[in-house]
């Protein structure tokens, strides 16, 4: 097996491995992945400009990568599989850490290093959705976040998309050792930011049309519409669950959820409840 098929079968391994929560057997696929890139990673501080918006220096943090195969001594152009190296460590760092101020730079610093590369699609839009999701909470990187996020689940979509069918098909490489994001969860961050923007309404749609009827209600709860829309959200989240709960006999879990804000509602829950006992 070559240098390349081990390191991305660590790295598939190591992202499975990540779904369910064993950091510890995570980490010891990505070190083995790591040897074998020969990548050395290191973080330091410099002066510079982050974005062309900055009128002057400032310290930052910045991720040095060295291929040692390649005998460099200097950050050079990485293959994709080496960012995607990268990009398990960011993952498994993100999941297993704080995310304070500390944590915040760190993850600038190694997204901006795998970004700015642009060699990988599936990379690339893994390391975009990943600073999507945490820029949404900043005010001054929040825009950009809800524009890059409605692009990617675009083209994850076909929408507006005429690229040609056998390019498409090279985006999908490395697409399970990127950890890339399903299509679902890349709308799911794209509703979170418009919800960051103030853009109750838009998020809404989006929460509806992936069924996440608790979503729905806190945004009906936020735009003030709860007693208003309760029978066109709240209903039909209660027939699903009725469908379900059927097969296994249990008494639904709609009770938690806080949609008796009209007489129809509760009429509807003790209907329910009739029917199972």
């Amino acid at each position: 097996m070559e240098k390349k098929e081990r390191m991305q079968y660590f790295l598939e391994r190591a992202n499975a491995l990540l779904g369910y929560y064993e950091y510890e057997k995570c980490s010891d696929y990505i070190q083995r992945a790591l040897e074998i890139s020969g990548l050395n990673l290191e973080l330091a501080g410099k002066m510079g400009k982050r974005t062309r918006f900055q009128q002057r220096d400032i310290a930052q943090l910045v991720l040095n990568a060295i291929s040692l195969t390649k005998g460099d001594t200097e950050t050079v152009s990485l293959s994709p599989i080496q960012l995607a190296v990268m990009l398990a460590i960011f993952r498994l760092e993100r999941r297993s850490e704080h995310c304070d101020e500390l944590f915040m730079e760190k993850a600038d610093a190694y997204l901006e290093a795998i970004i700015r590369q642009r060699r990988c699609w599936s990379v690339q839009a893994t390391a975009l959705l990943a600073r999507c999701e945490l820029e949404r909470t900043r005010n001054r990187r929040v825009e950009r976040a809800c524009a890059q996020s409605e692009l990617i689940c675009k083209l994850m979509d076909g929408v507006d998309d005429e690229t040609p069918d056998n390019v498409k098909m090279v985006r999908a490489d490395l697409v399970l050792a990127s950890g890339l994001e399903p299509f679902w969860n890349a709308h799911v961050i794209h509703a979170e930011t418009l919800r960051s923007l103030g853009c109750t309404a838009e998020a809404l749609l989006i929460y509806e049309k992936l069924q996440m009827w608790d979503c729905v209600i806190d945004c009906f709860k936020q735009l003030g519409q709860l007693e208003k829309n309760s029978k066109t959200s709240a209903c039909q989240h209660i027939f699903g669950q009725k469908m379900l709960q059927l097969e296994k006999k249990t008494v639904p879990d709609v009770e938690t959820l806080q949609i008796r804000s009209t007489e129809r509602t509760e009429e509807i829950l003790s209907r329910i409840t009739s029917d199972l006992s």
